[in-house]
């Protein structure tokens, strides 16, 4: 799975590392997901804001869109040891699912998009699946209901997502609490105490 969140590149990363798990899912093949068995999820093509769905094709997509972010605080905590500096950020994704109207190989555009809707919010609303996640930084997912969108092209769903990213702030090099040299942390310990 991609890096996990830094400070620098937080907006790639979290688009990154939600598309890569939502591609681990969204193969067309039967996945447990908590308690339930073989849960066929179709396929789809996954892209984040910076790259288009094909126009023709692709018969089911899911765009992650950059929603923004609400509140930031920073605090210093004690990792491994060591006082660093970590930011615990309110965000937004928004998720717009897409399937063609004229039926693909599955039938009924708009099945496909409710049914696949409804999979994504499922999937983001369990905590045991979204665990590799939490683990690169994404934490307390909380995904809304999927709302129908009218289009003449396409079936849509969108579903707003919201997150708590937790990451280390690198660039910090002094405890500011004590004056003295900071060692650096990597994201990697800090997403996991």
């Amino acid at each position: 799975m991609s890096p996990n969140i830094r400070e620098l590149t937080l907006e790639k990363d979290v688009l990154a590392l939600v598309t890569e798990f939502l591609g681990d899912y969204f193969d067309g093949n039967p996945h447990n997901v908590g308690l339930n068995q073989n849960v066929t999820f179709p396929k789809a093509t996954i892209v984040s804001q910076e790259s288009a769905l094909p126009e023709r094709g692709a018969v089911l997509g899911i765009t992650c869109v950059w929603g923004g972010s609400s509140s930031r605080q920073k605090r210093w905590d004690v990792v491994n040891g060591v006082a660093q500096e970590i930011v615990y950020e309110k965000t937004a994704v928004n998720f717009w699912v897409r399937a063609e109207m004229a039926a693909g190989p599955t039938g009924n555009a708009r099945t496909l998009c409710q049914n696949a809707a409804q999979l994504l919010s499922g999937l983001l609303q369990n905590s045991a699946e979204t665990r590799q996640l939490s683990q690169k930084g994404i934490h307390r997912i909380r995904p809304g209901n999927p709302q129908a969108i009218s289009d003449t092209n396409y079936v849509l769903r969108l579903m707003s997502c919201r997150f708590t990213l937790r990451y280390a702030v690198n660039s910090q090099l002094t405890d500011p609490l004590t004056g003295g040299a900071n060692t650096l942390i990597t994201s990697d310990s800090a997403a996991t105490t």
